[in-house]
């Protein structure tokens, strides 16, 4: 990910993920911030981007975020003990190892 996410590019990823959930799960998924400095406002709230959300629960078997933010780097290691997913956070210098 790189600067602020618009609308438009958010919901162009859900709809690449959807696609990849109905081609060929379970899925890895790696994630890679260069720099990230948020989402646009209403980026994320439409419904190709939240049926990826749910449907990740079922579809995801790893998932992997290098250069996560502080905070979310924090919610993903603790739901990573809720959710039936593998999920990880690394370093940007680990990105070998995600």
């Amino acid at each position: 990910m790189r600067g602020e996410v618009s609308a438009e590019e958010m919901e162009a990823m859900a709809a690449t993920i959807n696609q990849a959930f109905d081609e060929r799960p379970p899925v890895s998924m790696l994630l890679v911030f260069e720099y990230y400095d948020g989402l646009k406002t209403g980026a994320g709230l439409d419904g190709e981007t939240f049926k990826s959300q749910f449907r990740s629960l079922a579809k995801v078997d790893k998932y992997a975020v290098v250069g996560a933010p502080s905070a979310a780097a924090t919610l993903i290691n603790v739901m990573d003990n809720v959710i039936p997913v593998d999920a990880r956070t690394f370093d940007a210098s680990d990105q070998q190892a995600a």
